[in-house]
């Protein structure tokens, strides 16, 4: 083989190199790509009115981390919660007891009527607690393993790039990765449609839900109503009855502790507010981001990416079944032009 026509091997060794580096930050450049496309209009905005780029940047990536900062804390604090939660379901041999765990307080703390929780005592109180607890949660992310330094590090390293010269590296690809532009285009506009249908139009649609569902657990006195509350947040991404996996249980145990009313009560907003703030914002957010996806494939990517990816195949295996749907329609259009 002659050193012509040895060369493209060359290439594709150096390219497939070249990905696997950075095959171990794949979850931060997705999501910093999805970050700086969703906030660009609001650096686009500030770059007008401060005539220089970079402070618009700057801002704009601040804003990005007072968003990414809590999240990242809240689910720190929900693997450890969530797993002590877990471990007291299971260690009630029966069912009755396992319902009625989830509706017990296990550091025997009293619980809270409406009024107990407006008092200021107990607002301070539990500022005081929870501002405790989430210092310590802070302090577990930051003070994380090398691993979760790096990947914060390139998230918002990543970020500020995208946002300053993500017309120029997008320039550069169209130019030089080897698909045909139209083609190269029609994939970059399902991976960003991707990200805006998974953070706006199912995020938001989730995260009221979430806080509908808080809400109705602080106010009945559920113990640790806040945690409940994220899980429920993680439960409305399965449509339809996604959040019936948490406020159902929950409801019945309180109907075996003898608290018939909050049952009802709880079973009502479950079902009446709950339940139909799906069919409600849905089409609201899918005006600022669609995913083209059925709800039937929607879910099944999501447990097929949890099963290959891990814990972030809740992102990636919508991407891929996305992007796997854009590369059929391609193909199909290509065989009839």
């Amino acid at each position: 083989m002659n050193a012509r026509r040895a060369l493209p091997w060359y290439l594709w060794v150096l390219l497939a190199g070249g990905l696997l580096t950075l095959v171990p930050l794949w979850m931060p450049f997705l999501l910093a790509a999805w970050f700086a496309r969703l906030v660009q209009p609001l650096v686009d905005g500030l770059t007008r009115r401060l005539g220089s780029r970079h402070p618009g940047v700057i801002l704009s990536l601040g804003l990005v981390i007072m968003v990414i900062v809590p999240v990242a804390a809240a689910v720190t604090q929900l693997i450890v919660a969530g797993s002590d939660l877990f471990t007291n379901f299971l260690a009630n041999k029966e069912w009755r007891g396992a319902l009625q765990s989830l509706v017990s307080d296990s550091t025997g703390a009293e619980r809270a009527s409406a009024a107990q929780l407006l008092n200021p005592e107990r607002i301070l109180q539990v500022l005081r607690d929870h501002g405790a607890a989430a210092f310590g949660v802070l302090k577990s992310v930051f003070g994380a393993t090398t691993a979760a330094v790096i990947a914060f590090f390139i998230f918002f390293l990543s970020c500020y790039h995208f946002l300053h010269d993500g017309t120029k590296y997008w320039a550069w690809m169209r130019d030089h990765v080897p698909v045909e532009t139209k083609a190269l285009d029609r994939f970059a506009d399902a991976f960003h449609e991707t990200g805006r249908g998974l953070i706006i139009g199912v995020g938001l649609t989730c995260f009221t839900q979430a806080v509908v569902a808080t809400i109705a657990y602080a106010a009945l006195g559920i113990p640790r109503a806040l945690l409940l509350g994220e899980l429920t947040f993680f439960a409305a991404f399965i449509p339809s009855f996604g959040t019936a996996l948490l406020w159902v249980p929950v409801a019945v145990g309180l109907a075996l502790t003898g608290a018939y009313v909050k049952a009802a009560i709880l079973a009502g907003i479950g079902i009446l507010v709950v339940g139909t703030i799906d069919n409600l914002l849905s089409p609201m957010f899918s005006r600022w981001g669609k995913l083209d996806l059925p709800v039937y494939v929607l879910v099944v990517s999501i447990f097929g990416g949890f099963a290959i990816f891990g814990a972030w195949g809740f992102l990636m295996g919508p991407l891929t079944v996305r992007l796997a749907k854009e590369a059929l329609i391609l193909a199909k259009e290509s065989e009839e032009a």
